[in-house]
């Protein structure tokens, strides 16, 4: 293959592969830049881009990689974050990915490993990706394993976004977004693991179901909104389901409708400051707790304060939550 040595770039750096099918393997570097890396397939549906053998290093600058195939095998650490994709390939990715500004993956996203990826940027300017912190999904997410995100630290658009559906060819193993108060997900598509879910601020944006296909619990530590209006939320898992905080009152969006099934129990919990849990919806609102062997509680309210508000602006309030309520 061919040897190329660049003298100590230090604004952009931009690697054109030529016709056929080219692949550039990315191996252990560590260099900054003041602006962009970019590797860029003349003709994106024939090269590979890999990142192999090393973790990869760029300690100021953002990465743009356009290829059909890009493959992520080792850590990442790109201060100023990276756009992958060509919008007609497919990205693998496992390990650690680790920036400041933003993610975004424009193609298909399959997990070969389990995945971890933070952004911390604290930006609100969403015109800003060298420090917005977020991270973008614009189509699917598929892979048997652990997905994490950290990120997403402002309203909707500066949130985590799920643009496609997550887990339904393969089901995910388990998803987690966020550990901050002000972590955000955006979720457009239905999402589906096997295990667990768990999410900060959750706002949904359209028709949306949530679904273990194993025992996996869903936890919900802070708020659920609606993206505006006509949106709609079903979770059905046979294990445990926790909401803690607000659900569509206040300064939140409410959703149209919410149905939540699970094996139980089914459990409301303060928020931080004290308040007790709400949980309002414009139509129907429906709980359902299936039957739990023993003296499990099926539906689990706060001791302090010992007040639940479950409100409906137009239609019904269904509750079919066992014979255990603590």
């Amino acid at each position: 293959g061919e040897i190329t040595t660049f003298l100590a770039p230090t604004d952009n750096l931009t690697i054109n592969t030529g016709g056929g099918a080219d692949t550039v393997n990315i191996d252990g570097l560590n260099f900054g830049l003041s602006n962009l890396f970019e590797i860029i397939d003349q003709a994106p549906e024939d090269d590979t881009v890999a990142f192999v053998n090393n973790p990869t290093t760029l300690t100021s600058g953002r990465l743009n990689v356009v290829a059909s195939n890009i493959d992520v095998t080792q850590d990442l650490m790109i201060a100023g974050g990276f756009n992958f994709g060509a919008g007609s390939g497919l990205t693998t990715i496992q390990g650690s990915i680790e920036t400041v500004g933003s993610q975004d993956f424009l193609d298909p996203v399959v997990l070969t490993g389990n995945a971890s990826l933070t952004a911390t940027g604290t930006s609100d300017d969403i015109f800003d990706p060298f420090t917005s912190g977020r991270t973008r999904f614009q189509s699917t997410v598929d892979g048997p394993f652990d997905l994490s995100v950290v990120g997403g630290t402002g309203d909707a658009d500066l949130a985590t976004r799920f643009e496609a559906a997550v887990g339904t060819t393969t089901p995910l193993a388990s998803l987690g977004i966020g550990v901050a108060s002000r972590t955000f997900a955006r979720v457009s598509g239905n999402v589906t693991t096997v295990g667990d879910q768990s999410y900060v601020n959750l706002i949904i944006d359209g028709d949306i179901e949530l679904t273990s296909t194993g025992a996996g619990s869903f936890l919900v530590s802070s708020t659920i909104q609606g993206f505006g209006s006509g949106n709609t939320l079903r979770t059905t898992t046979t294990g445990t389901t926790t909401i803690i905080g607000q659900v569509g009152t206040g300064a939140l969006a409410p959703l149209d409708e919410l149905s939540i099934t699970t094996g139980g129990p089914f459990e409301l919990i303060p928020r931080m400051d004290g308040a007790p849990p709400d949980i309002n919806v414009r139509n129907d609102l429906s709980i359902t707790v299936l039957d739990t062997p023993g003296d499990q509680d099926d539906f689990i309210v706060p001791d302090q304060p010992r007040v639940v508000t479950l409100s409906s602006e137009s239609g019904r309030i269904l509750l079919d939550v066992g014979d255990d309520i603590d």
